[in-house]
Order: C-alpha cells, then sequence, then structure tokens
C-alpha cells in the first residue's frame, strides 16, 4: 500500500469514530429528559421498607402520557417484586381508585414459583373525551413468564382506562383489562 493510501484511511477511520462519538453524545444526552427520576423516598418510608417514589414531574401531563405510565408500570408484575408495580402508580391514581390498588396489594403473593409479566404500550386510542374525563383504549404487548424467564410467551392484551382531570393534570379513575 502506498503511503497516500494509508493516510486516506486513517483519515476516514478517524471520522468514522468522530461520528461514532458524536452520536453517542446525542443520544445520550437526549435520553435522559425521558426518563423520570427516582427519589429513594427515605424520608417518607420506614427501614424496614423502603418504596422509591418515582418523580412525574418530567412527564408530560397530557391524559394519554399518564395513561403509558400507569399500563406498562402497573401492568408489568413479578411475585418477587412485593407489589412494586402497584405502588409505582399510586401517584397518578384517584382515591377511589387507591383504595382498590390497596386491596389488591393485601392479597398474598404465591412465591413459590417464579411467575412475572413485562407490558408495553403498542397503542393508545381515544374512545371519549370530556372537559373532566377521558377513556382511553390501550393496546398492549405482554412478556409472561412462569417458573423462569427463559420460559416466556408473548400475548396482546387492551386495557380501557378512565382518566379525570385533576387542576392541571390527568388521574387515573378506573381500568379494566379486556
Amino acid at each position: 500500500m502506498e503511503r497516500k493510501e494509508k493516510i486516506e484511511i486513517g483519515i476516514a477511520v478517524l471520522v468514522i469514530v468522530v461520528l461514532v462519538g458524536v452520536l453517542w453524545w446525542v443520544l445520550q444526552s437526549g435520553s435522559s429528559d425521558l426518563v423520570p427520576s427516582i427519589d429513594s423516598g427515605t424520608d417518607q418510608a420506614t427501614e424496614d421498607q423502603q418504596t422509591p417514589v418515582i418523580d412525574y414531574t418530567a412527564y408530560e401531563t397530557t391524559a394519554s402520557t399518564i395513561a403509558r405510565v400507569f399500563v406498562e408500570r402497573f401492568g408489568s408484575f413479578s411475585n418477587q417484586a412485593d407489589y412494586e408495580n402497584v405502588n409505582a402508580v399510586m401517584d397518578i391514581a384517584t382515591s377511589t381508585l387507591q383504595n382498590q390498588l390497596k386491596t389488591i396489594m393485601s392479597k398474598e403473593q404465591d412465591t413459590d414459583v417464579y411467575y412475572g409479566i413485562s407490558t408495553r404500550v403498542l397503542s393508545i386510542d381515544q374512545v371519549s373525551i370530556t372537559d373532566t374525563q377521558e377513556v382511553l383504549e390501550v393496546m398492549t404487548q405482554r412478556e409472561e413468564s412462569i417458573e423462569s424467564p427463559a420460559n416466556t410467551t408473548i400475548r396482546y392484551q387492551s386495557m380501557k382506562l378512565t382518566l379525570v382531570k385533576n387542576g392541571d393534570s390527568w388521574l387515573v379513575n378506573d381500568f379494566v383489562w379486556e
């Protein structure tokens, strides 16, 4: 290879490395705005039971955004997680729904055999809307694992949510898995 070709190849490699570095930096700085911050909740929980408190201020307060957060967090469950999925959505639920969620949390979990389900929102359709209430249908993809995370099946399920306006923000008032 001639010296000129070696220089050209070296410059091309350097340009590629710089472009990859810039792309990585842009993706890293842009994605941090989308992730909610998690507060350890030490001032609100005892030492024996520390539940992470999720700061939802990073999210827009549109009904569809609150619905997405609710469905993905509530719909993702593990029988070894001590109802963390339910605790995670308490702040975006009305007091009526919070009471229903507390009833769910009072049930004893069978932890002899691993069971977990991970939920991802695929689409959100508006069923009805008024100034103070919005009904949404959320289509999800759910990955269900029984006995082992390696034993996973995928299914599609929808959830109908009723959200109510509370000041400037929306709260989930009711949900039904369909």
